[in-house]
């Protein structure tokens, strides 16, 4: 969109100082840096940010609503003070430590030097000899007086205030009315109070028989309280300690510079923080005497200039301004007593008419424009609301601003922001805005302004819909109007707009934006008439083709019959396949249970007989292998069918990975007298590679191979790096090869389905879920590689895969030790295990104590966090932690560990030991800050080798 931009002399001059300015302070934020002082005295420390250096400047920070709110380490900050102080940091270069406390308490520790700066002291003559004031004040503190409503015995002369008793909240205001009785001679007795509320209550109850405060004294809707008189002004400043005159030097430079580019900063603050409490609720005596005389507030409203004011189809007034003045007479508490009454009109100059004729009190909107206020004799409330005005016009928004601007007839508002905007264009005037945008859209006008409230709701007509709409640089403000020489009118009004929270009008406004303009079915089809015309035509084409189908469907039903069949018989083939999968998977669950608890009663029977145990455990834990790994591929298959799994890719050794795997195999290859021969022929050993899916793939095709290799047989597994035309990444082929006992050529084509396997567990007496080579595919296919299969019934089967690995820097990294040399000596070393489940905690204390381990249990997160806590820097080695707890979860508990302020503690090692076995459960813990991750059911090996890593 286009904007409208005026070049006045005054806006050059603007922009030439603003530019100086510009490199005038990017001059004078390098010249501090080069000349600062290399050191600075205690609380003046500098801490270095990137090429220059900030003080640590100490500063008083009460709370007082408004002003300093916030007040506590970790609070969120806001009010008046505290923006300054952030205004001013980057100029002055400093970095705040905020002393929180009472006002007396922190005005003693900056008396005495251990506070730096303090905001908000007023200037007197003996104070100049205790601390240090700046050139300029950091805002202006205006005063007034409050009484009970109807006490005579208190005015504004100041010999009434003799004999009285004054309130006052203490500090700042405190200091300010001390000074006055001092100055006015006066015999009073001044009582301060904590805050703004408890000084108010005191006057209401009639403790005191004034209160003092700044307009920012917060009295809102209070009619039994006014103000009565003025207590003057005051300047108040950002004081430094005494003895601290580089301080003063950077606070003189800062404020002097953020004035030269923000001069109306402290009046923008005090808008913000204190604008609405500025004026009470209570009512002067002229406000009072108005409404004494009336009972009813005649409104004339614009019929036509909807959100804002309009008349519905029953010739009722509507529009924000209904919202409005009920509220501020609400506010007022003035709800009961004046009824508001309205009277719409299509003309301006006819409302303000029947105004100078004393049929109508106010009038809205009137736009803030002095003169033509002017004109039609009219006095104008402050603003209610500020919106901007689009230029509508046709075709080029330079040829359109040149050329005739549309106006409605009767509507000053527009007229005058035409005038201001396009001096030079010629005025045409219409009845009514939809007849300004037909001249604008037929080429009788150039174009005509709207506010913006109205622009988008108009042009969304759709014999509108090609007109163009540009902001213009106009911001227009509206509000009341009432006849000259209505001043207490006027001022009544004006106190009502001052109580109406900032964002009333914009927040009630959107209830009426949806009535300016009902959308038709006549709007749709001009606004979307291609659209239309497109679906139609669309729908007589179908028509065509549905007769077309018609014809060709007795042709093609007996095709039609066959692929219904083929889908039906691949459906149930599907169905079969997974009954087959389910009555496989009871089997393969049920003879491994069965094992385990036949041979638990066993045990429980022979536990006098060693040979016997060993036997019976050793087939336990075989059982319970095969348990894991079916639940493990059942839990993986879901995991990636869900897309769930990613690629994390880290450096490894390819020679490595294959020894690792290798090693895995070492007891199943001795127990079948199984040959397993390796052989890595690569060029770049090194790859960035996920290595717990590639090590899965291996696991998943060299069990098949041991599981379906008779004794006696061979294994082989090849790794060769072949050439790539990928630069930076290699080729790598994986041959799994076996002498076992193979695969039909029936079922090679269903070797990668989910639910198929050649024989079943019954039949080949060999226990297996069918999911092992539906995942190694999956993850192939994860990985962008490919894999091929090939098998003869009682030769063998050949498993190829190809995978592209980013290549890596080849790492010169000495060969880990042997396990056995990792583990170190766990005696006597304490280990805090969290841990909510008994029986899983007996096991873990068990294992440990055997090791010689000392362990403390904690039953949840939260238990864990308190003992650790309590416990010696160093009385605790390593914390074993799992993640599922209640009160506090594993997680939550580490956070919590690693926030405390002893530094031992704090970095103590953390291991997760937790049923949450995924790849995200793993990494879940590390970015909580843990050190290291155990799945369970725990590998006893496995976590002996992780806790020797960590204990040393």
């Amino acid at each position: 969109m286009k904007k409208k931009c005026r070049w006045t002399w005054a806006g050059r001059l603007g922009w030439i100082f603003g530019f100086c300015g510009a490199i005038w302070l990017w001059a004078a934020w390098l010249l501090p840096t080069a000349v600062s002082p290399a050191t600075v005295a205690v609380s003046g420390s500098r801490v270095t940010e990137g090429n220059y250096q900030q003080k640590i400047v100490r500063v008083a920070y009460y709370q007082e609503p408004g002003w300093q709110e916030g007040a506590g380490e970790g609070n969120v900050k806001r009010g008046y003070c505290y923006e300054y102080y952030q205004r001013l940091a980057p100029y002055a270069n400093w970095r705040y430590e905020y002393v929180y406390g009472s006002f007396p308490e922190l005005y003693k520790m900056f008396l005495q030097g251990e506070i730096d700066v303090f905001a908000g002291l007023s200037w007197t003559e003996e104070r100049t000899g205790q601390f240090l004031y700046p050139e300029l004040p950091m805002g202006q503190a205006q005063y007034i007086f409050l009484k009970r409503s109807g006490d005579s015995s208190i005015t504004e002369a100041p010999a009434s205030f003799n004999g009285k008793r004054l309130g006052t909240v203490a500090g700042i205001v405190e200091s300010s009315l001390r000074e006055f009785v001092k100055q006015q001679h006066l015999r009073t007795e001044v009582l301060a109070y904590g805050n703004t509320g408890a000084a108010i209550a005191a006057l209401q109850e009639g403790t005191v028989d004034a209160v003092l405060g700044e307009t920012s004294i917060g009295v809102i809707a209070n009619t039994s309280l006014e103000s009565f008189v003025s207590g003057g002004t005051k300047d108040f400043y950002l004081c430094v300690t005494a003895g601290r005159e580089d301080l003063l030097q950077d606070l003189n430079y800062a404020q002097e510079s953020l004035h030269q580019v923000m001069p109306a900063l402290t009046k923008q603050l005090g808008d913000k923080y204190f604008r609405r409490s500025n004026v009470s609720a209570t009512l002067t005596a002229g406000e009072k005497k108005w409404v004494a005389e009336h009972d009813m507030l005649r409104v004339g409203i614009l019929s036509n200039y909807m959100p804002f004011s309009g008349t519905d189809e029953h010739g009722m007034a509507t529009g924000i301004v209904k919202e409005i003045l009920p509220e501020m007479m609400k506010l007022l508490g003035l709800g009961e007593k004046i009824q508001v009454t309205y009277r719409s009109y299509s003309s301006f100059s006819n409302m303000a008419e029947d105004l100078h004729k004393g049929e109508l009190d106010v009038i809205f909107p009137m736009f803030s424009d002095m003169w033509v206020a002017e004109q039609y004799g009219l006095a104008g409330t402050a603003d209610v609301v500020s919106i901007g005005s689009d230029f509508v016009y046709a075709g080029e928004y330079a040829k359109a601003k040149e050329r005739k601007i549309a106006v409605v007839r009767g509507n000053y508002m527009q007229l005058a922001a035409s005038r201001s905007i396009y001096p030079e264009a010629e005025i045409l005037f219409y009845d009514t805005i939809e007849g300004c945008l037909d001249a604008v859209k037929y080429g009788g006008a150039g174009g005509t302004l709207l506010n913006g409230m109205r622009t988008y709701p108009l042009l969304r007509q759709g014999r509108y819909k090609m007109l163009n709409a540009s902001p213009t640089s106009e911001i227009a403000m509206l509000g009341f109007g009432v006849a000259g020489g209505s001043a207490e009118l006027l001022n009544l009004l004006n106190r009502g707009v001052s109580l109406l929270p900032d964002d009333y009008v914009m927040v009630n406004i959107r209830t009426y934006e949806q009535d300016m303009y009902e959308y038709t079915l006549a709007d749709f089809f001009a606004e979307y008439q291609f659209l239309v015309i497109f679906l139609l035509s669309l729908i007589a084409v179908l028509a065509v083709a549905v007769a077309v189908m018609y014809v060709r469907a007795a042709r093609t039903e007996k095709k039609t019959h066959y692929v219904l069949q083929r889908a039906l018989e691949q459906a149930e083939e599907g169905s079969r396949a997974k009954t087959n999968f389910l009555f496989n998977m009871s089997h393969d669950i049920r003879t491994p249970m069965n094992a385990i608890l036949g041979f638990t009663e066993l045990l429980k029977k022979n536990k006098d007989k060693p040979e016997l145990v060993n036997d019976y455990v050793a087939k336990i834990q075989s059982s319970g292998d095969f348990l894991l790994s079916l639940i493990n591929n059942v839990l993986e298959m879901a995991r990636i069918e869900s897309g769930q799994e990613t690629l994390s890719e880290e450096v490894i050794n390819v020679h490595e990975l294959v020894k690792n795997v290798r090693a895995v195999f070492e007891a199943s290859l001795r127990a079948k007298n199984l040959i397993l021969q390796t052989k890595v022929l690569v060029e770049h050993p090194d790859a960035y590679v996920d290595t717990t899916k590639v090590r899965q793939i291996f696991l998943n095709l060299l069990s098949n191979a041991v599981k379906y290799t008779p004794s006696g047989g061979k294994i082989w597994l090849e790794i060769r790096e072949q050439h790539s035309d990928w630069q930076g990444y290699g080729r790598f082929q994986i041959e799994v090869r076996d002498t076992g006992i193979g695969m039909s050529e029936e079922f090679l084509p269903h070797i990668f389905d989910e639910f198929s396997r050649a024989r079943n567990t019954t039949e080949s007496k060999i226990i297996g879920t069918g999911l092992g080579m539906p995942i190694v595919k999956k993850l192939v296919d994860l990985m962008g590689g490919s894999i091929q299969v090939e098998s003869q019934v009682g030769r063998g089967t050949t498993f190829r895969i190809v995978v592209y690995f980013r290549l890596a820097e080849q790492q010169n990294s000495e060969q880990e030790e042997n396990a056995a040399g990792q583990l170190a000596d766990l005696q006597d070393r304490h280990i805090l295990l969290a841990e909510d489940n008994d029986l899983n905690a007996e096991i873990a204390i068990a294992i440990l104590t055997e090791m010689g381990c000392q362990v403390d249990r904690a039953c949840d997160g939260l238990e864990c966090v308190d003992m650790l806590a309590k416990a010696a820097s160093d009385y605790y080695d390593l914390v074993l932690m799992d993640v599922q707890m209640p009160n506090m979860n594993g997680l939550q508990a580490t956070g919590a560990i690693r926030s405390m302020t002893d530094e031992a503690k704090a970095k103590i090692p953390i291991v997760a030991m937790t049923a949450n076995a995924f790849e995200e459960d793993r990494k879940k813990c590390l970015e909580a800050g843990m050190n290291d991750h155990l799945g369970k059911p725990i590998d006893v090996a496995i976590m002996l080798q992780v806790i020797a890593r960590y204990v040393k």
